[in-house]
């Protein structure tokens, strides 16, 4: 009984870090669209060296989760 607990345990842990990882994952898209869009804005109005730091940060966030590198960002 008392592994079976264990192992209860563990397996709770394991899907909290999950869960976690994924409001983390979630909040970092949501900046990262954020990020996107006023790069958007940026360029529209021709201040392309705002619009480039913007799309940069955008995609810094979009790979800091862990996300395999594609040529192209996924906002793109």
């Amino acid at each position: 009984a008392r592994s079976m607990e264990a192992s209860h345990a563990e397996e709770r842990r394991m899907w909290e870090l999950a869960a976690r990882w994924l409001r983390e994952v979630e909040r970092r898209a949501g900046q990262a669209e954020a990020r996107a869009a006023m790069a958007l804005a940026a360029a529209n109005v021709g201040e392309w060296d705002e619009a480039l730091e913007h799309a940069r940060r955008a995609w810094a966030l979009e790979v800091s989760t862990g996300r395999a590198i594609r040529r192209e960002p996924t906002w793109k």
